[in-house]
């Protein structure tokens, strides 16, 4: 895929406080009466505590949107695009937009090689469309290269909640990705929008985006590099990682931060072949980065938390913080950083005893350091609490009841307890079952994902004697 020699676009989460005591019962919908057809490339949005889904489109422009509200009530409608017939189109992305679900596609004109990208909103009570689509701008693709593939795009809501980044960043040449980025408001105007031509370490390389409240966007571009010393070659004649090397000692990141045609580079002073693992986080007007610093790749060697201040004009984060971490380090550890709604930072490390996490301020200062005995750090703030998720068998769930640890897993499951961790303010926490004994969810295997502002998971099986679809209710507020 290759763009014209010119580019040009013509367009040029608030955390709710929900008490986390108990989990809500599940809600059953029938899958054939959904006609949901088990497949990978089912999107889903929330909103107000309404779960939005949209299926694969039906050419030439039909689209099929439903909504699975709290109590259990299922809309579903068919929906066909306002497309020329004498064009392609693809659905590009699905998100929420305010309250509203919104489907981002585009137009290609073949003759032109032009890709026009549009945005539709629909009114969450009846999917009904609300106003016109808004055209956002225009992506040059070279007609002569370009065959129509689906240009998938990626969106992120500011923790406000009061914009939308969408971006689309899926063309590399050479040393070099595109990011084309529109900011939108919940009326789909354009807050800024524009094109940045970023420097990746290898061919490969992912880029991850965050858009703060005032508009600034945050990018990282990361990928593994390895050298010859790193890698052995298999009977096939490809090469892999040697068995003794940890990956993440080989995560080369750079940072980079987006605002209208401000484009700053984050010239950090530490040892940039080490591992930093860091995440913007908004804490009221202000903004941080925190995460994990490996500072010397040892792997004995106890890894560090780190703590920056953003600043307000140049890009240029300074160290406010940092302390060690518990715990005996794991060669394959994930890590993560989240703030609740009382403005408290929280980082983990996976280690070999569980999830090491520590709690701090604004300024640095810790409330609590400890291990829990829970591998798993897809956790979410809502309240004074912090949850996470996972499907486990009967013997797992035992084990975690007991304070044993466990490592649950985080993707498709054929399990059939779902559990629930509750973290509280003060580093305490307790398990509990997500679905009652009396569930008609006997056993699970399929897709499920967690909606952290609906306090939800959406559950679906594609098994040929329990299709279907569910929603469950995470937890009650009090």
């Amino acid at each position: 895929m290759k763009l014209r020699s010119s580019i040009f676009l013509a367009a040029s989460l608030v955390f709710t406080g929900a008490s986390a005591q108990q989990p809500g019962p599940p809600v059953i919908a029938d899958g054939n009466a959904l006609k949901i057809v088990y497949s990978y490339s089912l999107d889903v949005a929330c909103a107000n505590d309404v779960i939005f889904m949209l299926y694969p489109p039906n050419w030439p422009s039909e689209i099929t949107l439903s909504s699975f509200a709290p109590d259990g009530k299922l809309i579903t409608r068919s929906i066909n695009l306002p497309v020329s017939a004498k064009n392609h189109y693809q659905v590009n992305a699905f998100t929420a937009i305010g309250n509203n679900p919104c489907v981002v596609y585009d137009e290609w004109d073949k003759k032109t090689g032009i890709v026009s990208i549009f945005a539709q909103r629909y009114a969450p009570n009846d999917l009904t469309e609300v106003g016109k689509p808004v055209a956002l701008g225009t992506i040059p693709l070279d007609e002569k290269t370009y065959r129509g593939d689906q240009l998938m795009m990626s969106t992120r809501q500011s923790p406000d909640g009061k914009n939308t980044l969408l971006i689309f960043d899926k063309i590399q040449q050479g040393g070099i990705k595109l990011a084309m980025c529109w900011v939108l408001d919940n009326n789909l105007n354009t807050v800024w929008s524009g094109a940045y031509k970023i420097p990746v370490q290898a061919y490969g390389s992912s880029n991850n985006y965050w858009l703060m409240n005032d508009g600034r966007v945050y990018a990282e571009s990361y990928a593994i590099v390895l050298d010859e010393d790193d890698v052995k070659e298999t009977k096939e004649g490809s090469t892999k990682l040697k068995r003794t090397e940890n990956p993440y000692k080989h995560r080369v990141s750079s940072w980079y931060e987006l605002h209208g045609k401000s484009f700053q580079k984050w010239e950090r002073k530490q040892d940039e072949d080490k591992r930093f693992a860091v995440e913007p986080l908004q804490v009221g007007e202000r903004v941080f980065f925190a995460g994990v610093y490996d500072h010397d790749g040892d792997p004995k060697t106890i890894q560090q938390w780190v703590l920056y201040d953003a600043g307000a004009n140049d890009f240029d984060p300074q160290l406010v913080a940092t302390g060690d971490l518990k715990g005996e380090r794991d060669r394959s550890a994930e890590s993560a950083a989240i703030v609740d709604d009382q403005g408290n930072i929280f980082v983990s490390l996976g280690v070999k005893d569980g999830m090491s996490m520590v709690k701090l301020n604004a300024h640095g200062i810790v409330a609590w350091n400890r291990v829990l005995p829970w591998r798993n750090s897809n956790f979410i703030a809502q309240g004074e609490h912090l949850l996470s998720y996972s499907w486990m068998t009967a013997a797992e769930e035992k084990a975690v009841l007991a304070g044993k640890v466990v490592r649950p897993a985080t993707d498709l499951a054929g399990y059939s307890n779902a559990m629930m961790l509750v973290v509280n303010s003060d580093g305490a926490f307790h398990p509990i079952k997500l679905l009652p004994e009396n569930s008609s969810i006997k056993e699970v295997y399929g897709y499920w994902r967690l909606f952290e502002d609906c306090g939800c998971m959406l559950y679906r099986s594609g098994k040929k004697d329990a299709k279907g679809i569910a929603r469950v209710n995470a937890w009650q507020q009090q």
